[in-house]
């Protein structure tokens, strides 16, 4: 059973990033006002600092609000 200790542990890693994820997009779309959502992959990047700060900049950038709102 000690074996299969680091599989278990990788099962319910897995399972539980899914359900908090899962949670956290139904809250930002129950948001009031919310009228669009989008998820954004970052792939490459150096570090995970790297990418959060690329999605940010990218999530934040004018041209991609003003896109989304005029749809």
């Amino acid at each position: 059973m000690a074996g299969n200790a680091g599989l278990d542990r990788d099962v319910f890693q897995h399972a539980l990033n899914f359900v908090t994820l899962k949670l956290a997009t139904m809250i930002v779309r129950d948001g009031e006002g919310v009228t669009r959502f989008i998820t954004l992959r970052v792939q490459s990047a150096r570090t995970q600092a790297d990418a959060e700060a690329v999605a940010r900049a990218v999530a934040n950038s004018t041209l991609v609000k003003n896109k989304l709102v005029r749809r």
